[in-house]
């Protein structure tokens, strides 16, 4: 598994309505070949002038990642900044080799 992460501050003017197209957003995301499932949340920080979301991706393979990245990211990235513009920046991560472990309840 790879966890594809990605972290985006957002200006407080634009939160609401930038959270409904980002949830639109990952449901397409959820769309390409080898993406499971999607986490997202607030980052608890100081008052500021944004909010900070991290947004990750259970992805099946790199391979399934790389072919988001080389066919469709430009795209997807595209819209956001086309509806936003520089009200948000986003930074991007990629873990490999992602295990993940449950409690068992006894």
């Amino acid at each position: 598994m790879v966890i594809y992460e990605v972290n985006v501050n957002v200006e407080n003017d634009i939160y609401s309505e930038y959270y409904t197209w980002l949830v639109k957003h990952i449901k397409q995301m959820l769309q390409f070949t080898g993406f499971k499932k999607a986490e997202i949340g607030l980052i608890e920080h100081q008052h500021t002038s944004e909010k900070r979301l991290r947004i990750s991706y259970l992805v099946n393979s790199y391979a399934d990642l790389e072919n988001y990245l080389s066919n469709h990211a430009e795209v997807m990235r595209a819209e956001g900044v086309e509806k936003f513009g520089a009200k948000f920046n986003a930074t991007r991560r990629i873990i490999t080799d992602s295990v993940m472990f449950e409690s068992n309840e006894l």
